[in-house]
């Protein structure tokens, strides 16, 4: 019941259950329709629908065991999730350690005004937050405290979202 639900919201159509009721209102429109056929069954595909309000998508994942789709399933609802907190609050955190970085600077500027032995525990929690790009880097392969001094430079200019991007390494 609740695949012909949604089936039919995402056709735009209403079940019909006497054949004597139907009427042009209560059809969908459909440009494709495909039936594949896999080893643990078919499924049938409907591309280009004609519905102006079209809400819903599905997403097929498939994988050579259930370990790798759970994986699959899990990284895709991360993937959503982030979108959709995106969409809803129309703002986000950098990552790569930007964060930590631009505190780290912040604290630095800070610590100049300070004397005593306040300098040392801003120094000190300064230092703390910069393991997080440290490791980052160097998990990426990266040299760290090059990565730590680029960071640092790129913040201190007023680039406060530049992050460690290990996908360029």
């Amino acid at each position: 019941r609740n695949e012909i639900s949604y089936l039919a919201e995402s056709l735009g159509c209403i079940p019909i259950v006497d054949i004597e009721s139907i009427s042009e209102k209560k059809l969908g429109s459909v440009k494709f329709v495909e039936e594949r056929f896999f080893e643990d069954g078919n499924l049938v595909f409907f591309k280009k629908i004609s519905k102006k309000s079209f809400k819903k998508n599905t997403i097929l994942i498939r994988a050579t065991n259930v370990v790798l789709l759970e994986e699959a399933e899990r990284c895709l609802v991360d993937a959503l999730s982030v979108m959709r907190s995106i969409v809803r609050r129309r703002y986000f955190i950098p990552g790569g350690g930007a964060v930590e970085i631009e505190i780290s600077t912040c604290l630095s500027q800070i610590q100049k005004s300070i004397t005593g032995i306040d300098v040392m525990c801003i120094e000190a929690f300064r230092k703390t937050l910069e393991i997080i790009p440290y490791t980052l880097s160097e998990n990426s392969g990266m040299e760290p405290i090059q990565i730590i001094s680029k960071l640092k430079e790129f913040h201190s200019k007023g680039q406060k979202f530049y992050g460690i991007d290990a996908r360029k390494n």
